[in-house]
């Protein structure tokens, strides 16, 4: 086979593993108590792709989406981004993360994320801080591994702390093509309150594979199941198209997504970026069926 006949191959070998995987965790996965800390998309970039990110995760957003990803940074960068759950004003996200490449042959990152509720809302007070400790290191050829450390913080009227780590693979193929796996609460982390009372986080798998087109664009696609329920699970496709060469040190681009949920409905994403030198604005927006447009907004920086 040619070159470009293996990166074909390649390809549709990984996507196959995707899809018997998932199919092993639809049926072998056991069930897992709810409790706070849901997961949410944070980022604008992330947000317009519908989330299908953890096979792309090539920015310090990896902390989040798959720490192995921390091994393609080339140079330190700093991410933010806040979110107005709904458009409502009453829930806040906020997402703030350090990522250091080059450390040895490894990177690492710091990251917070929280959610909130506004001021605007008078009779509660409350809110979930992860505070995030993210390393990777290169293994293998093209085969990086990562775990991100976290410590869960809930400030309300009684307050509660629990402990928990994902765990991640990043494959890099010929061609820009590459294959994601995240284990997210990987230890089914415990969160336990003042009251001795205690929930329990659900472990998640998010796979995926994504590949670029040329040097203007990528695609990619994933799918997330819980162990809360059988039924709770996505499927997320997502793309990006820059204007111009996406390495460019100035460039824009453009971006959208589909999310399948487990109700069978379709939920749409998109989003834009702008990339001035070392300096990033995106902006994402997720389209619901019975509320108002969900608006992320982040500002990054690379040095």
């Amino acid at each position: 086979m040619n070159i470009s006949t293996n990166r074909i191959f390649l390809f549709c070998l990984c996507l196959c593993v995707s899809v018997c995987v998932c199919v092993w965790l639809q049926v072998f996965t056991h069930e897992a108590h709810a409790a706070a800390f849901e997961t949410l998309n944070v980022g604008a970039r992330p947000t317009g792709m519908g989330g299908a990110y953890v096979a792309v995760a090539d920015d310090g957003l990896a902390a989040f989406y798959n720490p192995a990803g921390l091994t393609s940074l080339k140079r330190r960068r700093v991410e933010s981004s806040y979110t107005d759950h709904f458009n409502l004003g009453l829930i806040n996200r906020n997402f703030l993360a350090y990522a250091q490449p080059k450390i040895g042959r490894g990177a690492m990152a710091v990251s917070m994320n929280n959610l909130s509720t506004s001021q605007k809302v008078r009779f509660i007070d409350y809110s979930e801080n992860t505070f995030g400790f993210s390393f990777a290191y290169p293994v293998w050829r093209g085969l990086s591994a990562g775990a991100t450390l976290k410590y869960f913080w809930v400030n309300y009227d009684k307050r509660a702390t629990g402990y928990g780590y994902d765990l991640a693979l990043l494959l890099r193929l010929a061609g820009d093509y590459k294959f994601g796996i995240l284990m997210r609460n990987a230890n089914h982390p415990n969160i336990r309150w003042q009251t001795q009372a205690t929930d329990r986080l659900p472990t998640e798998w998010e796979i995926g594979v994504s590949g670029s087109i040329g040097r203007h664009g990528i695609v990619s696609f994933q799918w997330d199941r819980s162990s809360e329920s059988r039924e709770n699970s996505l499927l997320k496709f997502g793309g990006e198209f820059w204007v111009n060469d996406r390495r460019a040190a100035t460039r824009a681009g453009i971006r959208g997504g589909l999310i399948l949920d487990s109700n069978q409905d379709w939920i749409y994403t998109a989003g834009m970026s702008v990339v001035i030198k070392a300096l990033e604005f995106s902006y994402g927006v997720r389209f619901h069926f019975d509320l108002d447009a969900e608006h992320t907004f982040s500002l990054n920086f690379g040095f």
